[in-house]
């Protein structure tokens, strides 16, 4: 099996120099952590940027409207993309780069627009900025969303949390008495700052806006041909309406969840009290349960790796919040900052499993990353807006005497145990989990691997304790790690590292353009380069490669 390392001179020379330079499995974890620290800091300069646009009044009237307004136009844009994704037949390469390209000059001219409104007091101007900031914060959540799809859930369950905290530790720092001029460098710096982050990722990953390049042509002269792998198009007909049917209604009610959880947890943030908050000096309790709620989850993620359950996160959930609601009736007289935190809390765990399911959803090719966290962002705006609406009606009938306090929180406790039982039951979500996975095994099942029960399957992470699924996970993971270290010892690039797995699990090039989001013209080039690269001519040979290259490699 050692004859396997020796296919490519290029490639033994450089493991040979590996040892006087740097070590690739070195090199493997200084990318990842680099991935890690990258996604962590832009990520939440982006959320920090839509808490401080939410939080500051740099509208000297109506700041309640100018931020129904910030969100309508924010989950509009990320709507918009949801569908374009699809129902416009537009190619995914092309939207992406327009995608990119359309949220930088939003952001830009937000920018620009913001400081002599607010310095002038120029209220048209200010409505502008903020209508190209919300729009611009749409789409940069579901490009950034993208990239959490690009990596595995777990990259997820611990950039999530950790961003969070650094979102809370820079409002904190930037908004301090919530003022407009105090924050106005948040708001001119973090959506910059966040942006040109996402760029450095996207290019890192290979999924940026530059233009694919031409198809490759065959190299006659090499004696090397395009790779033989069918075209696939009868497979791939009407492949995401097929996928969306065994998810079915799950996908729903877990998308109206989301905006049901949004709209309890802002309620609160508009009802009026007296009381000091205990955590003032850290921008209040709703910016605190940021802290707890990321430390919390970082622990657990840290701690369970691959043993993280997400039902486990929804279990924490729900009954917080229901806390908080029962503190809201009882005590909301006497302490109603802790009573709010108890409701962050519950919220903000949902909210990082929220996007752990987007990025489950997305990565195992159920529905394609710019319609999953589209719709995500849509249902999490849509709530934030119902919530402050809400909110201020009731505000109103508060401040009348028409309606206490206790009898909200009553109503909103019986609309969470409406939701928890009847909308998103813990059965709910693991069906949602068990369809998305299920479809990942079916995508990828070749005849000529049969699991345990002789089944055509290539294996994937399955909720059970069925001793096939862990064979098909052992087995998944194995062969992912073999694709890594078939690039780190070829020199694949990374978006070459990406198509080399799904070669590996014999897909065909159109089904790996459309799982990838790219051209076929791409996906085609992409593949004759590893074949080069790696010295094969036909699929089986890539397949038989990467797998004996984990027994030669001890």
């Amino acid at each position: 099996m050692m004859a396997v390392r020796r296919q490519s001179p290029e490639s033994g020379h450089r493991l040979e120099n590996s040892s006087s330079a740097k070590d690739p499995l070195d090199n493997r974890r200084d990318s990842k952590a680099l991935d890690y620290l990258t996604v962590i800091i832009g990520f939440g300069l982006c959320r920090a940027w839509i808490v401080l646009c939410l939080a500051t009044p740099f509208s000297a009237g109506g700041t309640p409207m100018i931020n129904r307004l910030y969100l309508v136009v924010g989950l509009v844009s990320a709507l918009v993309v949801a569908v374009a994704t699809k129902r416009l037949g537009i190619d995914l390469d092309v939207l992406r780069r327009h995608l990119y390209l359309l949220t930088g000059i939003l952001l830009a001219a937000s920018i620009i627009a913001m400081p002599p409104a607010v310095f002038w007091s120029i209220e048209p101007l200010v409505l502008l900025s903020v209508i190209l900031g919300g729009c611009g914060a749409g789409f940069l959540q579901v490009l950034w969303g993208e990239q959490f799809a690009g990596h595995e859930t777990r990259f997820a369950a611990s950039v999530a949390p950790a961003a969070a905290i650094l979102t809370a530790v820079l409002v904190a720092l930037t908004a301090s008495g919530v003022s407009a001029a105090g924050a106005l460098v948040g708001y001119l710096f973090f959506p910059l700052l966040s942006f040109s982050m996402l760029v450095y990722k996207a290019q890192r990953s290979a999924m940026g806006f530059t233009r694919p390049t031409s198809p490759a042509k065959p190299d006659v002269a090499s004696g090397i041909t395009a790779p033989e792998v069918e075209d696939g198009a009868s497979r791939n007909t009407g492949r995401e309406d097929d996928i969306s049917k065994p998810l079915g209604m799950q996908l729903v009610k877990l998308m109206v969840s989301i905006m049901v959880f949004s709209a309890l947890c802002r309620l609160f943030d508009v009802l009026p009290h007296n009381h000091v908050d205990p955590f003032g000096f850290f921008g209040g309790s709703a910016l605190f349960s940021l802290v707890i709620v990321g430390g919390t989850f970082l622990i657990f993620a840290l701690v369970l790796k691959k043993r993280f359950d997400p039902v486990f996160t929804y279990r924490m959930s729900l009954p917080v919040m229901v806390a908080g609601f029962v503190a809201i009736a009882l005590f909301f007289d006497v302490q109603a900052p802790l009573c709010i935190l108890l409701i962050n809390i519950g919220y903000e765990f949902f909210d990082i499993l929220a996007w752990i399911l987007f990025t489950e959803i997305a990565r195992r090719r159920a529905l394609h990353a710019f319609r999953v966290f589209g719709f995500g962002v849509t249902f999490m705006f849509a709530g934030m807006v119902s919530g402050s609406l809400i909110g201020s009606i009731l505000n109103a009938l508060i401040t009348t005497g028409e309606l206490q306090v206790t009898v909200i929180a009553l109503f909103c406790t019986l609309s969470l145990v409406v939701v928890a039982f009847l909308v998103m039951p813990e059965g709910t979500l693991q069906q949602l989990i068990s369809a998305v996975r299920s479809d990942k095994r079916d995508s990828e099942a070749r005849p000529e691997a049969p699991d345990i029960q002789g089944e055509p399957g290539g294996g994937c992470f399955v909720v059970g304790d069925q001793g096939a699924g862990v064979a098909e996970r052992i087995s998944v993971d194995r062969l992912e790690a073999n694709c890594a270290a078939v690039a780190e010892a070829y020199g694949l690039t990374p978006r070459e590292r990406e198509v080399l797995v799904l070669l590996a699990h014999g897909r065909t090039v159109t089904i790996i353009a459309r799982d990838l989001m790219i051209a076929s013209g791409t996906a085609r080039t992409h593949a004759e380069k590893i074949y080069r690269k790696i010295n094969v001519h036909k699929q089986q040979e890539l397949i038989d490669l990467v797998d004996g290259f984990a027994t030669g490699a001890g």
